[in-house]
């Protein structure tokens, strides 16, 4: 029963990661790995607290 929820997040992370590309496609390189930097942080600090 603990692997559904687990699932479900990895599901959404995956979509919301595949949203963040399509919109910062048509922006400059350089701030697709900006924005790539924070989403990174953010989800490092999830895991941390």
């Amino acid at each position: 029963m603990k692997s559904i929820p687990r699932v479900i997040l990895c599901a959404t992370g995956l979509v919301s990661v595949s949203i963040l590309f399509l919109i910062t496609m048509p922006v400059e390189r350089e701030d697709l790995k900006l924005n790539i930097a924070t989403e990174f942080g953010r989800l490092r600090r999830r895991e941390i607290n």
